[in-house]
C-alpha cells in the first residue's frame, strides 16, 4: 500500500477541514486543488488464510480522517483497543492486529 492515500469525496459534507492547512496547487491550467496532510486509521491483520491485509478504517460512511495523530491513536484505543486484550483474534485464523495510525495526503480537484 502507497505511503500517501488520495481521497477525492473526503472533503465532501464538511467533515471539519475548513480553514485546515491547505495548500492550494495547480497541476494543469483551468484545474484547482485543494491538499491536506492528515492521520487516518488503517486496519492490519495477517494470518495464512489471506495473507496480509491493509485498508483505512471507516466512521460515519467517509475515511476516519484527523489532524493529529494523537486523536488518531484515541479514536483507535476506544474502538479497537478490545483487540490488544483478545488473544484468541490476535491467533490464527484471525490474526488480527491493532489499527495503526498512518499519515494520508487528501487531495481535492475541481473547476478553477
Amino acid at each position: 500500500m502507497p505511503k500517501g492515500v488520495v481521497c477525492p469525496g473526503a472533503f465532501s459534507q464538511g467533515r471539519g477541514l475548513q480553514g485546515g492547512p491547505f495548500s492550494p496547487i495547480s497541476p494543469l491550467p483551468g484545474r484547482k486543488v485543494n491538499m491536506a496532510n492528515l492521520w487516518a486509521a488503517q486496519w492490519y491483520s495477517k494470518n495464512h488464510l489471506d495473507g496480509e491485509r491493509r485498508h483505512i478504517l471507516y466512521r460515519d460512511c467517509l475515511p476516519a480522517l484527523f489532524r493529529t495523530r494523537r486523536e488518531c491513536r484515541a479514536f483507535i484505543k476506544d474502538r479497537y483497543g478490545y483487540i490488544k486484550e483478545r488473544e484468541d483474534l490476535r491467533r490464527q485464523p484471525h490474526g488480527w492486529r491493532l489499527p495503526r495510525a498512518i499519515k494520508v495526503k487528501v487531495v481535492k480537484e475541481g473547476e478553477a
